[in-house]
């Protein structure tokens, strides 16, 4: 399930709570939102300048969250057919402990999205520095989020602190979803950086160096078609910030996927420019 979907499946759940005042109906919400972020290291993190320790303590909390989630369905499945003060007691405390579960695996993940997000080249600054700045936000109310929930000993304070939250999912899929694609356009920006460096110092060896004609000629045909890749990279991910990124508005699911598509291009014609560089090497 992506990330968006889950978070409308969780309003639906916010939605049951308030019209039938059953506070484990949340724990939607709180599956909604992690089951999404469990497929996203794999994309983002395949080389990560996150420490595995802290990888590590992500997927750890993952499990963890996973567990809480079954005790909670027990918990709730518990009150609906027993309907006593004590099995009330265990839903609510259930819940609790599945929210606080969530806060902390969203905790983790935004931050290792933003150790990467930092360390990434090739980003616009000024829209890197934006980004950043959202996912610190978005960290600081997860931690008011986690004071809150550590003192909801009820039903209501519990279903308060989950309609505050349903509130700001929207932010916080907002910054996810922004990183995410900067991180993205800044890997094909590196790439495509570094062969510009590297088609000039290629150049600049050739120079020094006698060659048939039949070479030359060879050599010049790569040089035009590297350039020209070079160049439809650059013009690809300049259109793609400039006119379809915006930090005026949410840039949620939709925006993202459609956005995420469009890297293909800078993407096919940064690895073309990769391959003619290859061919220059063996000239």
């Amino acid at each position: 399930m992506q990330l968006l979907s889950l978070l409308v499946t969780g309003q639906k759940w916010h939605n049951k709570l308030m019209y039938k005042s059953t506070t484990w109906k949340l724990s939607l919400t709180v599956g909604a939102f992690i089951l999404a972020l469990c497929l996203v290291p794999r994309i983002v993190f395949a080389q990560s300048a996150v420490s595995e320790d802290t990888l590590q303590l992500y997927r750890d909390q993952i499990s963890a969250y996973r567990d809480s989630e079954r005790t909670f369905e027990v918990a709730k499945e518990q009150y609906f057919k027993l309907q006593t003060l004590a099995s009330l007691e265990q839903a609510v405390s259930g819940t609790r402990n599945a929210l606080l579960a969530r806060t902390k695996v969203l905790t983790t993940y935004l931050t290792i999205l933003r150790t990467e997000l930092y360390a990434q080249h090739g980003i616009n600054l000024t829209l890197k520095d934006d980004a950043l700045e959202r996912l610190d936000t978005q960290l600081a109310y997860l931690k008011t989020h986690e004071d809150a929930v550590l003192i909801a000993n009820d039903r209501a304070a519990i279903a308060t602190v989950v309609t505050d939250f349903s509130l700001k999912q929207l932010f916080i899929e907002d910054a996810v979803y922004r990183s995410r694609l900067l991180i993205e356009v800044g890997k094909v920006q590196t790439v495509n950086d570094k062969a510009r460096t590297l088609l000039a110092d290629i150049k600049k060896a050739h120079e020094a160096e006698k060659a048939t004609s039949l070479v030359t000629a060879k050599r010049e045909r790569a040089y035009t078609e590297t350039s020209t890749h070079i160049e439809a990279t650059e013009a690809a991910l300049l259109e793609l910030l400039s006119q379809k990124y915006t930090v005026e508005k949410e840039f949620l699911k939709g925006q993202y996927t459609q956005q995420s598509k469009s890297i293909n291009e800078p993407y096919v014609s940064a690895q073309k420019a990769i391959g003619f560089l290859e061919e220059l090497l063996s000239l």
